[in-house]
């Protein structure tokens, strides 16, 4: 008989693929002077394993200048999928 397929890499944990919200937020969009104040609707769509190629996409939905903060939609995926997505508020400091 032929052997058994390989194992699929390791999957990493979900919490991982979210932190690059942070580096969104604080390094990209808006920036050095900003603050997550909330992620809503965050879903984990598909398990990232090691050795995966995310691409990490934010739009601005919403402004709200008399709060200084916006709602940013949020997609992280694969070449072929989605593999999570949320909305984040985020103040801007300055």
């Amino acid at each position: 008989p032929p052997p058994p397929p390989p194992p699929p890499p390791p999957a990493g944990c979900g919490m991982l693929s979210a932190a690059f919200l942070s580096t969104l937020a604080g390094m990209y969009l808006p920036g050095k002077y900003s603050l997550i104040h909330s992620v809503e609707n965050l879903s984990f769509l598909k398990p990232v394993h090691s050795g995966d190629v995310l691409n990490v996409k934010g739009v601005v939905t919403d402004i709200y200048e008399e709060l200084r903060m916006i709602k940013v939609g949020v997609t992280m995926s694969r070449p072929d999928e989605v593999v999570l997505k949320a909305k984040m508020k985020i103040l801007v400091l300055q």
